[in-house]
């Protein structure tokens, strides 16, 4: 748990500030170009990245098709006939 922790902290402090000061140069901390642009664009990110894995319709589709018995059976009949 506290391995966790530690890693989201590093992700979501650490890394926007490293970031702004290493990769942009800038000193910034306001504003669009600065830290907190910069960050909020970093979450922004991170939350849609979530909502679109929790989302996936082909994973769902294929979940279905394995759940239900008589797509199940019609799969592997119609993967097996080579």
């Amino acid at each position: 748990m506290n391995k966790v922790f530690f890693l989201t902290s590093i992700n979501i402090i650490v890394l926007p500030i490293l970031s702004n000061y290493l990769i942009q140069g800038s000193g910034f901390i306001y504003g669009n170009n600065g830290l907190a642009g910069l960050a909020f664009d970093y979450h922004i990110s991170a939350i849609i990245a979530v909502i679109k894995g929790l989302f996936n319709t082909v994973a769902m589709i294929k979940g279905a098709a394995i759940c239900i018995k008589f797509t199940r059976y019609y799969l592997i009949r119609f993967l097996c006939s080579a």
